[in-house]
């Protein structure tokens, strides 16, 4: 499997997020930038972005050694050394009482999705503030803003802080205000808001073509063929995250010389099996998993899941190709 990142792509999205929201961008890198490769992502987006957002330390400590010299926000639970631009987030009152001597801590506030944060009524214990860099919660669900948005500008009147405040994510376009920034993670890779640019392309080749009589087996299991068909077989699977079926009826596809391809049987940790009875198919032809042909939205779709996962899924055995850096 071959992956591909078109880095002008995320660079013209973090421009437009910019644009349409007024508003500044944390770009969220966690997930090795939702598969896109979080270093490169960070060296074409530091000089544009306010800053860097990631899920753990480690994930932190591998773009700070890299050179990432602007502000790294950890959002989830892991602790974090003082002497760096990583900032640890407070997820509970408990966590608070641990970090509150830290130089830097981003405060999260509960506004209901009980995920992770100090409950509002908990708020009265914060006695030290003068270290909390930044205040901020997530929204749930774009049914949810405006209750989840009176919630924590009752949090930001308790607190009487002076921190930089972050509310909105990638459904920033839902919102009736902004505060002082976005966390911005699915929108810069091309996805969720309208006439942004996709820029990862996964594809693979084909390993073997050849002819299978009706009523033979392909691949493990028992999937039998219901009449004759050429099959050919590409070399990508499970271990490179091209997801294995959970159900042999739903039908899956990919886009080989154009033409749109159906997926047959099971599949193999290194390998799946194609029909390409109506393609001029050979060995070495190219395979689009996702791309120009086939959407991410629409790969989701074919797999009962969201673009997140499918983006994050896969993996690159071989170093990804940037291109237009």
């Amino acid at each position: 499997m071959q992956i591909e990142v078109d880095i002008f792509n995320i660079q013209k999205n973090l421009q437009m997020i910019k644009n349409m929201s007024n508003s500044e961008v944390c770009a969220v890198v966690k997930a090795d930038a939702y598969g896109h490769g979080s270093i490169e992502v960070c060296k074409v987006l530091e000089d544009n972005a306010f800053c860097f957002a990631t899920a753990t330390y480690s994930e932190a400590k591998k773009l700070y050694d890299s050179g990432v010299k602007k502000d790294i926000l950890i959002l989830g639970a892991d602790n974090a050394n003082e002497e760096r631009n990583i900032i640890p987030s407070v997820v509970s009152l408990e966590d608070y009482f641990k970090k509150r001597s830290q130089k830097r801590i981003s405060l999260i506030v509960n506004t209901g999705m009980n995920r992770l944060g100090i409950n509002v009524r908990e708020l009265k214990y914060i006695s030290e503030k003068s270290n909390i860099y930044t205040v901020f919660s997530h929204v749930y669900s774009k049914e949810s803003i405006d209750k989840q948005t009176t919630k924590f500008d009752e949090a930001l009147s308790i607190l009487k802080s002076n921190s930089l405040k972050h509310l909105y994510a990638s459904n920033w376009i839902y919102a009736k205000k902004q505060y002082d920034f976005i966390r911005c993670g699915i929108n810069l890779y091309g996805y969720g808001v309208d006439g942004l640019f996709p820029a990862m392309r996964v594809s693979a080749r084909i390993i073997r073509v050849d002819f299978v009589k009706k009523g033979e087996n392909v691949g493990y299991g028992n999937f039998t063929l219901t009449n004759d068909m050429i099959v050919a077989t590409v070399n990508a699977g499970y271990r490179d995250g091209f997801l294995r079926k959970k159900n042999l009826r739903e039908r899956r596809f990919v886009f080989i010389n154009g033409i749109r391809c159906e997926v047959l049987g099971q599949i193999c940790m290194d390998m799946f099996m194609v029909d390409v009875t109506k393609v001029k198919a050979k060995v070495g032809d190219e395979v689009c998993i996702l791309g120009a042909e086939m959407s991410g939205e629409e790969y989701a779709r074919q797999n009962s899941t969201i673009v997140y996962e499918i983006l994050t899924t896969f993996y690159h055995r071989e170093d990804i190709i940037y291109k237009n850096v």
